[in-house]
């Protein structure tokens, strides 16, 4: 029997739940439906790694265009609450992972277009100087980090210490830029997933002063119960995973640590001028298929 090899199995993991909604309707109405309602009933949350310039500069003007606000991390958790004022047409942009490309392409467009995000990191990856060639998917330096917080725009919150796949803990996730290879235990290495996630928090509000870490997003988009609990014990108010079941977008009164994301290409299938037709969706996902493949294949020669 053939081995999958497990950046493919973690490929799967991360993209089936998306897939199998084409057919089984867990995507929301808004991106199946031809013709769908303007009003939407739940927050959608779009989760964005590596981007490019022209299509995120797109994903920006429309949202622009069509009267969409992007709320912060907490504003977001108050609106799941019921609490704080109404939000027309609210959205929520996150960002996985913390590579440059995010400090050279999508902060630049953010601030141009005055629009908030948050960005969940693995601190335990970033270091203070570049370490290697500025390869898009190697991670922010923490210089680079800190002048973007600084901004008020970005909110960084935690991707676990080191981003591993929380339901094999300590198993590190396959991510751009990260070697699959880092083991633990190393001297210091934290000795749980609640050591983990509190180390997380630790450093990354040492890094930023007066930044309060209250938010994880799973590698691979895949957390446990285990994690909720141990989350729940450290204070924080928010965990995030890819498409969940019977949950596609994130209504009023529904658990602040079962956020449901969508890819981000599923932007412009929002009702609003310029709405994206199916056929552009299926074309850029090939696209970024093709894309990232070519990337691997380049990855590994390096």
């Amino acid at each position: 029997m053939p081995v999958v090899p497990a950046a493919l199995r973690d490929a799967w993991r991360k993209n089936a739940p998306e897939i199998e909604g084409l057919f089984n309707g867990a995507l929301p109405r808004f991106v199946t439906a031809a013709n769908p309602s303007t009003t939407l009933d739940g927050v959608p949350v779009f989760a964005y790694h590596v981007v490019e310039r022209e299509a995120f500069a797109a994903d920006l003007r429309f949202l622009r265009d069509n009267g969409y606000r992007a709320l912060g991390a907490d504003e977001f958790v108050d609106w799941l609450r019921g609490e704080g004022p109404p939000v027309e047409r609210p959205v929520l942009l996150t960002f996985d992972d913390g590579p440059r490309n995010f400090h050279d392409v999508v902060f630049p467009l953010l601030r141009e277009y005055q629009t908030r995000a948050v960005a969940f990191i693995a601190p335990g990856l970033h270091a203070e100087e570049a370490d290697g060639p500025a390869d898009a998917a190697r991670p922010m330096t923490w210089d680079e980090i800190r002048r973007i917080d600084a901004s008020g725009l970005v909110e960084f919150q935690s991707h676990t210490l080191e981003s591993r796949f929380v339901p094999r803990w300590p198993e590190p996730a396959a991510l751009a830029g990260v070697d699959p290879r880092i083991e633990n235990p190393r001297r210091g290495a934290p000795r749980s997933l609640r050591e983990d996630l509190a180390a997380s928090v630790d450093l990354l509000e040492r890094k930023l002063p007066g930044r309060r870490v209250r938010h994880l997003a799973f590698p691979i988009y895949v957390g446990s119960d285990a994690a909720i609990e141990a989350c729940r014990e450290l204070g924080f108010v928010g965990c995030y995973w890819g498409l969940q079941p019977g949950r596609a977008l994130n209504r009023r009164g529904e658990s602040s640590f079962q956020v449901s994301r969508l890819s981000d290409e599923f932007l412009r299938r929002l009702p609003g001028r310029g709405r994206a037709s199916w056929s552009d969706l299926v074309a850029e996902r090939v696209r970024r298929i093709r894309a990232g493949r070519a990337w691997r294949q380049r990855y590994a020669t390096h």
